[in-house]
């Protein structure tokens, strides 16, 4: 069985702890991993500039995957995060989700909405937001889907 796991990257904290659970998930599998950095028509690059960022990204995110020796690839895309993850997961046929957790104060949350919230909602697989504290039950592979995002069960 051939499983995929995509996992968001955004140069935080809680990115590359979902990069790092996403790779030992994928050690454990013998998945693919994708890293997929999404920069929003609303981003706005830093200083160093975008090019520079991306490629920065990159290396440390192929750095950790070493570690782990797992099929990694990077891609970068353009478009809303919520809808340019779940196109991706769609298009690459992952069978897993991994996104990091951000704290966001209840305001925020109501007035910019949940990311792993929409994801989750249309995404043609499992979706996990890993460093939120709760248990990640990651021990069993994810189900054989017969189409995109149907369960065989």
């Amino acid at each position: 069985m051939h499983h995929k796991v995509l996992v968001g990257l955004n140069n935080t904290a809680s990115s590359w702890q979902a990069l790092e659970t996403a790779l030992e998930y994928a050690a454990k599998f013998r998945a693919d991993t994708v890293g997929l950095l999404v920069e929003s028509p609303f981003w706005s690059p830093p200083p160093i500039g975008a090019a520079a960022f991306e490629s920065t990204v990159e290396r440390n995110a192929r750095s950790i995957a070493i570690q782990y020796g797992v099929p990694f690839e990077f891609r970068v895309r353009h478009g809303y995060p919520a809808h340019t993850i779940v196109e991706q997961a769609r298009v690459l046929g992952c069978d897993l989700v991994l996104l990091g957790h951000t704290d966001s104060t209840v305001l925020r949350r109501w007035l910019t909405g949940s990311l792993s919230d929409l994801i989750r909602h249309d995404a043609p697989c499992r979706v996990v937001v890993a460093g939120t504290g709760q248990v990640l039950d990651l021990d069993e592979a994810p189900p054989v889907t017969t189409r995109a995002g149907a369960s065989p069960i």
